[in-house]
């Protein structure tokens, strides 16, 4: 029973790391484009409010597979997998809130 515990407990936390990685990389690049004037010259994007939309961003995904999955009647168990993650994703992006503010 323990090394069954212990690759959960390893999923959960590269789930984390790669759910944080990918809120700095669509940060930081959606800052990046603003610095380089795609938005206009007179428009300023703050890496704060990059970094806020981005983590807003990264937690939306599972949701809409959900809804997804929720219209066309998948196999239960897969649907509790998916809507577990999704309950995961939202927690990490409520703590990477917090962190980035």
């Amino acid at each position: 029973m323990a090394p069954f515990c212990e690759l959960r407990n390893e999923t959960c936390i590269s789930v984390c790391i790669f759910l944080q990685s990918n809120t700095f990389l669509i940060g930081l690049t959606l800052w990046g484009i603003g610095r380089s004037g795609v938005f206009g010259d007179d428009v300023c994007l703050p890496i704060l409010h990059a970094l806020v939309f981005a983590s807003l961003l990264a937690a939306v995904d599972p949701v809409a597979v959900l809804a997804v999955f929720e219209s066309i009647h998948v196999n239960q168990l897969l649907y509790i997998i998916v809507f577990g993650e999704s309950l995961l994703n939202d927690g990490v992006a409520v703590v990477r809130l917090h962190g980035i503010i």
